[in-house]
């Protein structure tokens, strides 16, 4: 391949600024979801350890966000993908 000299070169990608940006924002959206249940949960709990708590309330934040609509909504493999016939038959009935 032959080498451009700088006058020529492609303008860099801003695709990679947005990704990250929004990796950044939903981290902190993420961050500020747990503080405020953090704080809501801390003096309701009783004798609870602050360690135990951020776990529970982590994993409980885990259980909402993650796991249940992976499990409730799995992903769908595509009809090529999958081994049983949805209208191979058509063709040859007609």
């Amino acid at each position: 391949m032959p080498r451009l000299d700088a006058a020529r070169r492609p303008l860099p990608s801003r695709a990679g600024v947005g990704i990250g940006a929004g990796i950044i924002f939903f981290g902190m959206a993420t961050g500020a979801l747990f503080a405020v249940a953090y704080t809501v949960c801390l003096g309701r709990t009783g004798r609870l350890q602050p360690r135990n708590l951020a776990l529970l309330v982590a994993g409980g934040g885990f259980l909402g966000m993650c796991l249940v609509p992976f499990l409730k909504y799995p992903a769908n493999l595509p009809p090529s993908a999958t081994k049983r016939p949805s209208s191979s038959a058509a063709p040859c009935t007609y």
